[in-house]
């Protein structure tokens, strides 16, 4: 990235989802078996989108939220999940959650009482898991939501600018990104008392993480800027929280000063690790001892995700952040496949099958 362009990364960056390999299954529907791209929209002034690409029959369709139900998601559409037949938009700045009809994009209802929220996670068939920044300073949350009575039953205050959400075992672990200023925590939440048990220094703003095949929790941490958006003062890393001991046994920092790794994703079979970091998409092992990732694709990307049924590639191409994005596909290989135009700002993939 060059430092032109710095100070409009970073503000955007903070809207950002990572990649996950999220899927769910979607049974008589022309959206069982497809990517949704979920679209920003224009920051503070417009309104977040949904699009689709059936893989069926590669067509892809646009806003088909809003064409569906004749009104917009709201600004920013910050993520999307599907759980028990029912779809979810989080929409942060609106400070809101829309459901909808996976099966057919009606709209359902709205959550409302957020603040800042991010993205939501079912942790069993009685509640949801739903992170939030709060004021985006020092109050980032897990809202705990009820799914029997559609209501918010308690907060959970986990630290600076709360976001992504694992859960393995009994346990959910939470990233806290730093929100409108800078953290290094990871809060781990007992899921059957719903309290904070514990919280790690993992790195500079940690953001999005996976789980591999021998279930280590890997974690993407961005790095931190100066006052002045020209330079990291911290680095960003890639960091193995081992869940067998319970203790990070591998600390990979990053060296660029001008460069933050976004979109961690991991391929089907949960043995290699993708990343976007600077200027390229990069690959790694999990069985490395060293962090010497191979970057096998060249160009700047907002995000990527893997799709977990084929293995190929998504990534995000805002261009200049206002107009209409760009999505490519790649094989694991790095050859491209094809590439299509969406709505604006793609920040994210969501991933559906038979």
């Amino acid at each position: 990235m060059k430092k032109n362009q710095l100070f409009l990364l970073a503000i955007a960056f903070i809207f950002l989802f990572s990649c996950r390999n999220n899927n769910n299954i979607i049974t008589n529907s022309q959206y069982s078996n497809g990517a949704f791209v979920i679209e920003q929209g224009n920051f503070m002034n417009g309104t977040g989108t949904l699009s689709f690409l059936n893989k069926t029959n590669n067509e892809f369709t646009k806003d088909i939220f809003g064409s569906k139900n004749g009104f917009a998601i709201g600004n920013v559409l910050q993520s999307m999940n599907i759980f028990d037949n029912v779809g979810y938009l989080v929409v942060n700045n609106a400070n809101k959650i829309v459901t909808f009809d996976p099966s057919n994009m009606a709209y359902q209802s709205t959550i409302n009482g957020l603040q800042l929220p991010r993205y939501i996670k079912q942790i069993n068939s009685q509640k949801a898991y739903i992170s939030e920044w709060g004021s985006g300073v020092s109050d980032g949350a897990i809202q705990v939501y009820d799914l029997n009575t559609k209501s918010i039953v308690k907060r959970i205050v986990v630290g600076n600018g709360a976001e992504q959400i694992l859960v393995y075992g009994d346990r959910a672990y939470v990233t806290c990104n730093g929100g409108l200023g800078n953290s290094d925590s990871m809060a781990i939440i007992n899921i059957n008392t719903d309290v904070v048990i514990g919280k790690l220094a993992i790195g500079a703003n940690p953001e999005s993480m996976v789980q591999d095949a021998d279930n280590n929790i890997w974690v993407l941490c961005k790095g931190a800027w100066n006052s002045t958006f020209t330079a990291l003062t911290k680095t960003g890393s890639l960091v193995r929280y081992n869940t067998f001991t319970n203790t990070i046994d591998r600390n990979f920092p990053m060296t660029d000063l001008y460069s933050q790794p976004v979109g961690l994703c991991m391929n089907a079979a949960k043995t290699r690790l993708y990343y976007a970091y600077n200027g390229g998409m990069w690959f790694f092992d999990k069985t490395s001892s060293a962090l010497q990732p191979v970057q096998f694709v060249w160009g700047q990307f907002y995000n990527i995700a893997v799709d977990p049924s084929t293995d190929i590639i998504y990534t995000a191409d805002v261009k200049d952040y206002v107009s209409n994005g760009l999505v490519r596909r790649y094989d694991i290989y790095g050859g491209k496949i094809d590439s299509f135009s969406v709505g604006i700002m793609p920040s994210d993939f969501y991933f559906t099958h038979h």
